[in-house]
This record gives C-alpha cells, structure tokens and sequence, in this order.
C-alpha cells in the first residue's frame, strides 16, 4: 500500500468491500483488520481462521497493527468483534471508516459492547469522500489547472528524506521482528499444550466410562472446548487445559476415575495380609483347644 490508488483503483477496492459487506449481511465471519500507512487492509473468510487472515493483512498493509475476531453486521454498523479488544489501536476505527468511505461504502465501524453514536461531523465527512469516490475522474477547473501550473514545482530534496526513510524502515522491521516473536511464542506454547493434552488421553478415557455422569460431561466438554481453541485462542486452550488437568486430579483423588494400577495392586496386598492374619488367629485357637 506504498502508493496512493487511482480512481479506477478505489473504485474496484469498492466493489470488493461492498462483497464483502454483503457477505457479512448473510452471516457472521472471521476477520482481519490492520493498519497501515496509506489505510487500512481489511480480509474476511466463512473459513479460515482468523491468525491466517491476519498474515494475509499484514502482509498488504505493510503493518502489525489492528484486530482479529468475528465481524458482524447491525444496519449500517459493522460490529468488530475482536479476539484481544484491549490491542486494539485507537486510530484503527476511525482510519477504517475513512478507508471505506473513500471507496464509497460509508458506514459506522465499531468495537462489539463500545457501540457509540455517530457524530454529525463524521457522517458529513464520510458522505463526502464516498460522494468523491463515486465522481467519475475528470478535468481539473479550470482555475485549479491553471494556478497549478503556475506554481513552480519544487524537487524533492534527497538528503532531507533520507532519515525519515530510513527511521520508518527501522520502525517497520522492529514492528515486524515483535509480531514474529509473538507468533514464535505462541506456537510453541500451541506444541507443549497438545503435548500435555495427549498424556492425559489415558484418564480421558477413563473419563467416558466414570459412574459420575456430571463428572463425565465436565471432562467431555473441557476436552471439546480445548480442540476447538487450540488453533482459534493458544491462550484460552491453556487455561482449559489447566482447568481440565485440576478436575482429573480432584476426580482421582475421590477415586471418582476409577483405582490407579498401583492403588489396585496395593489393595490386592492388604487384602493378603487381612486373610493371613485370620488364619494365624485360626491357627492360635486351634492350638489352645489341643493343649
């Protein structure tokens, strides 16, 4: 999104939104928003998860910035319903609605539970620039034409815009190297927690067969719910698996699971040691009679 897109440009990237919009009318869909330096790269999909998306728009946007969820649509207002609402960046919404506007979709952008009412002076704004973005490209007035001919044109001075190349570079890699640290982290959290999911497969099992039936359904949805995270949220996935590893515990230590192979074995040895105290008891009387 280095460079600012012609008329022909903003009016394609206008039907394609208003696809899109369209398709969030028929039904809720994952999304993808980040902002970057020319607007915003806005991607949604019935499918695919959100963390894909994300890379896509990121991509696009030249950005790490922005939000991911489900989005929604409420009349002319678009419900963003993201993942992490607290990184959400402020211009995010504000740049959104300008980047929609300027390719003729005006509507209202908003966090899902922060809804707020338009203002007069942004409704104006955005009806404006869609009433440009749907003016086929013309000539200039003439006015306008000639003034700018008479202005003399003045050449970018190199030296000048060197640092400031060169600092937005800097800032663009740091922002970069931050995201590809984030998504390192979180993958290999991801691993360790299907590890950890795996091994306890054992008491899962044992689970399906518990006489508690509540016990049975607890297990059974904690270790639904841990599948249908671990790919969507690595952090709810690992706050389920720890929910779920406490009850197996707790459920273990009731014996609500069922005995372990060394509580089994343990039992069968008490067991033991009760019949041959008996028979020792047995044998004492059976000798005080013969004396």
């Amino acid at each position: 999104m280095a460079k600012k897109p012609s008329p022909a440009e903003l009016k394609k990237q206008g039907e394609e939104l208003s696809k899109q919009v369209a398709e969030i009318r028929k039904k809720d869909v994952n999304f993808a928003m980040v902002l970057g330096k020319e607007g915003v790269a806005f991607h949604t999909d019935r499918k695919k998860n959100p963390d894909i998306l994300w890379r896509g728009a990121k991509a696009e946007a030249g950005g790490a910035k922005g939000a991911k969820g489900v989005v929604s649509m409420s009349g002319k207002v678009m419900v963003l319903d993201a993942d992490d609402p607290s990184s959400v960046p402020g211009p995010l919404l504000k740049a959104a609605k300008k980047h929609f506007a300027e390719r003729g979709v005006v509507l209202r952008i908003v966090l899902k539970d922060e809804e707020e009412p338009a203002g007069d002076e942004d409704e104006d704004v955005d009806k404006k620039a869609a009433a440009k973005a749907k003016k086929p490209a013309g000539e200039e007035p003439q006015e306008a034409a000639l003034k700018k001919e008479a202005t003399p044109r003045q050449e970018a001075d190199p030296k000048k815009e060197e640092p400031a190349a060169e600092a937005e570079q800097i800032e663009k890699k740091e922002s970069d190297t931050q995201a590809d640290n984030d998504t390192t982290r979180a993958d290999a959290l991801r691993e360790s927690l299907i590890k950890d999911f795996k091994a306890m497969k054992p008491d899962l099992d044992l689970a399906k067969a518990a006489q508690n039936p509540g016990l049975k359904k607890k297990i059974a949805g904690l270790a639904r719910m841990f599948v249908d995270q671990i790919d969507k949220d690595v952090k709810k996935a690992h706050s389920v698996v720890g929910l779920l590893q406490t009850t197996i515990k707790s459920a273990k230590d009731k014996g609500d699971l069922g005995a372990s192979e060394g509580a089994a074995a343990n039992g069968a040895s008490v067991a033991r040691r009760k019949k041959l105290a008996a028979m020792e008891r047995g044998i004492d009387k059976l000798l005080e009679r013969l004396a």
